[in-house]
């Protein structure tokens, strides 16, 4: 997933930390799961020497010198899943530490990036844009990290318990991978559609508090004016498309939830039934691989739900990314370093300066003596603000410099 790339790119610490811990608690996962079969086995009081995979598990545990009773067995499954939980506990820990450090990295990168960037980029930018950004897109982004870590947990997981179920019976593991993997593509539709509501919640919520920030910088101008009616329409044209997204969300979701469960029913039944009746699998090796199979197809579905919530929250974080690319390459050049002392003035010298609406000034000249007022008159839009901009180095001209003192502004 490209998001996840992005993650382990920018946090490779963390990321390694947290996939090292998924790895090991996977690898214990697998590990209590292979002791359950000769659990049953002493469980049923199976009277033939034990052979195959179960063979092999005994044999390790004897090595450690676990005996073949069922007290001992059953304790060392429960210590192993014991393990895992504890260390699942630290990688979610370190998840939650690093969800906290991308919203938080991600605001202050933000903040700096406006703060550095030209005056006529921070001016256009609407200011209900840069707030949405701040304070939702950045919780939005990181949830995405902590989602795609959850589906890196279950995929970790689902292999492991594959890897086991394998060793019991190649067919039986082979059939229940086809039928989990095939429940994963039939659901897709419902990610593609989530993901596609997730791009619209992020274009229409930000939508809506730049019109809404708008108003409200301009309310009593709009009260004053009888003209509030005006723009709620706008407002509720906003919220009512936000509706429709975040239910296409909720729907989506539980789509796939709903059907998830069926599934995995009907497919551990037919295994159950192909275990025993095709492969004349024993008993307790039947059961052990429909828990396998049922827990593999489960822990895939709960790796699709997670992508899907993933694939939701993404847009937010491609979203913040690219205003925070578009403010970092408009970043002003930090130059000069010249303390003014206007002794003399100020003075404009054939400056040319446009906006993308046209020109402002082709070659204006101007000289603004010290100690002495100088007042400029015109129609709005002349260009008199534009000269205190000029004058303050928030914009540059096109052509021509300003001078303090016969130096150069820059």
């Amino acid at each position: 997933m490209k998001v996840l790339g992005y993650f382990i790119r920018a946090y490779p610490g963390q990321s390694g930390v947290v996939i090292l811990c998924m790895l090991l608690a996977g690898l214990l996962g697998g590990l209590g799961w292979s002791v359950l079969l000769p659990v049953l086995g002493v469980a049923t009081g199976a009277g033939a020497e034990p052979d195959g995979f179960e063979a092999h598990v005994l044999s390790f545990l004897d090595r450690l010198g676990v005996p073949r009773e069922l007290g001992p067995l059953v304790a060392v499954m429960v210590l192993v899943f014991v393990l895992k939980a504890v260390i699942l506990l630290v990688a979610n820990g370190r998840v939650g530490y690093t969800v906290a450090h991308v919203a938080t990295d991600l605001r202050l990168r933000l903040v700096r990036a406006l703060l550095a960037a030209r005056w006529n980029y921070y001016a256009k930018l609407p200011v209900g844009v840069a707030t949405n950004a701040i304070a939702t897109e950045a919780q939005r982004a990181s949830n995405s990290f902590h989602q795609t870590a959850l589906v890196v947990t279950h995929i970790v997981e689902a292999t492991v318990t594959a890897g086991v179920a394998f060793a019991i019976s190649l067919w039986a593991t082979l059939a229940a991978a086809a039928a989990g993997l095939l429940s994963v593509v039939a659901l897709q539709v419902f990610v593609r559609l989530a993901s596609r509501a997730g791009h619209r919640q992020t274009r229409f919520m930000r939508s809506l508090l730049r019109r809404m920030t708008d108003v409200l910088q301009a309310v009593k101008l709009l009260k004053a004016t009888g003209r509030e009616s005006l723009v709620g329409p706008m407002l509720e044209a906003d919220a009512l498309r936000l509706r429709k997204a975040l239910r296409k969300q909720v729907l989506s979701r539980e789509a796939m939830r709903t059907l998830q469960e069926p599934m995995v029913i009907l497919f551990c039944g037919l295994g159950l039934l192909l275990a025993i009746q095709v492969l004349q699998m024993d008993a307790a090796a039947a059961f052990l691989m429909m828990v396998l199979a049922a827990r593999m197809m489960t822990t895939l579905n709960r790796a699709q739900r997670k992508y899907q919530s993933a694939r939701i929250e993404e847009s937010a974080l491609w979203s913040m990314l690219e205003m925070i690319e578009q403010a970092e390459a408009v970043a002003e050049p930090m130059t000069g370093g010249m303390a003014p002392t206007l002794d003399r003035g100020v003075e404009l010298r054939s400056v040319r300066f446009h906006y993308e609406e046209g020109a402002v000034f082709d070659s204006l000249s101007l000289d603004i003596p010290a100690g002495s007022i100088t007042a400029i008159l015109g129609n709005s839009g002349a260009g008199k603000t534009t000269i205190i901009d000029l004058v303050a180095g928030l914009v540059t001209p096109a052509a021509g410099h300003v001078f303090v003192d016969d130096v150069p502004l820059s």
